[in-house]
């Protein structure tokens, strides 16, 4: 499998503020404040103003000028909970993100391949052994249950993070029955592969991604802006390394540059 160029952006939101709602839409502002906890609402306001305003880079626009649709599901055609597509501007790349609480995933992939994300904060979890039957298959319950207790939880959520960013970047969503969804090592779904992220103790995350349409570069780091590197891509320009995640506390990293510290799932 060759992995295309994916651009993995991810960190910690802080309190919200008002230039943080200003750039989101109507629709997204009316879902922020349908949440009863208002810390939440916050955590959802200020990531989804972080994923604009980075996309904003991408596309050279302004954060508050994309417009957000659906692609189709695959399964059934509805584009209610098919993959997130930026319908305006027009632009061939392809994203999806996730947000646990404060903290948040996106992923870009300038070459327009499909690509799912998914992150969750490490907790113990009520009605385990349910869960258990219903979410995971034979082989993916013998190794959560190879663990200690202490482990079940943080095993359990490896397994759910897999499905989730496999089916997200499929499109179909968890109306898909997981327990027909294996995420043992070397495992597809849908012609999509799943790779752990390296999050840190209190987070499990995962990106599914597709095999590369075309060739990409390899870039050693992550190009400047105004490269030759930064437009290898539709003329794609990436956020400026220097700044963006320093100013924001976040991470980025590309994958299908030679990056080490992404892996295919394994079940030991």
């Amino acid at each position: 499998m060759t992995i295309p160029e994916v651009h993995l952006w991810s960190g910690e939101t802080g309190e919200a503020t008002p230039a943080d709602a200003a750039v989101l839409s109507a629709a997204e502002r009316a879902r922020a404040a349908r949440f009863a906890d208002p810390v939440e609402s916050g955590h959802y306001v200020g990531a989804h103003a972080r994923v604009r305003r980075i996309l904003a880079r991408y596309l050279e626009c302004g954060a508050a000028e994309i417009e957000f649709g659906r692609h189709a599901c695959p399964g059934c055609g509805d584009t209610r909970h098919g993959r997130p597509a930026i319908t305006a501007p027009a632009t061939g790349i392809s994203f999806n993100h996730s947000r646990c609480g404060p903290f948040w995933v996106l992923a870009v992939a300038p070459g327009g391949e499909r690509v799912g994300v998914d992150v969750e904060r490490v907790r113990p979890l009520a009605a385990f052994d349910g869960l258990l039957a219903r979410c995971l298959t034979a082989r993916e319950r013998r190794w959560v249950l190879r663990g200690g207790a202490t482990e079940h939880p943080g095993r359990f959520l490896r397994c759910w993070v897999r499905k989730e960013a496999l089916l997200k970047g499929v499109g179909t969503g968890i109306a898909t029955d997981l327990t027909q969804v294996e995420t043992v090592a070397g495992a597809d779904f849908g012609g999509l592969r799943a790779l752990d992220l390296p999050l840190g103790p209190r987070l499990v995350g995962c990106v599914a991604v597709e095999p590369s349409r075309r060739a990409v570069p390899s870039p050693s780091a992550v190009p400047a802006p105004g490269s030759p590197q930064a437009a290898s891509h539709q003329k794609v320009q990436l956020p400026d390394s220097s700044t963006e995640p320093k100013k924001y506390g976040e991470r980025l990293v590309i994958l299908g540059t030679g990056i080490t510290d992404l892996r295919a799932p394994t079940h030991r």
